[in-house]
């Protein structure tokens, strides 16, 4: 994966340009934008993440993706199922 922040604001926001070395997964080094904002609810922490850019043939396998390493790292957290 290759990328570079775009935007940093500890600890609310991230927005990264997002791609693959040697066009892996169909999407070139910084073609795609990854934002990541976080917001405390209820004493809990709350992930949005939006990935704007993506070629159509290739948003399954993202979300896939997505999908495992935000499992993963809910799991590092302790957190159950109602932790996001």
């Amino acid at each position: 994966m290759v990328g570079r922040f775009l935007e940093l604001d500890p600890p609310h926001r991230l927005v990264i340009a997002y791609g693959w070395k040697d066009d892996l997964m169909g999407v070139p080094p910084e073609s795609t934008i990854v934002e990541i904002d976080l917001m405390e609810r209820d004493g809990r922490t709350t992930l949005k993440l939006v990935h704007k850019s993506l070629p159509p043939d290739v948003v399954g396998d993202h979300l896939r993706g997505w999908i495992y390493f935000l499992a993963r790292l809910q799991g590092s957290w302790g957190g159950g199922s109602n932790s996001s």
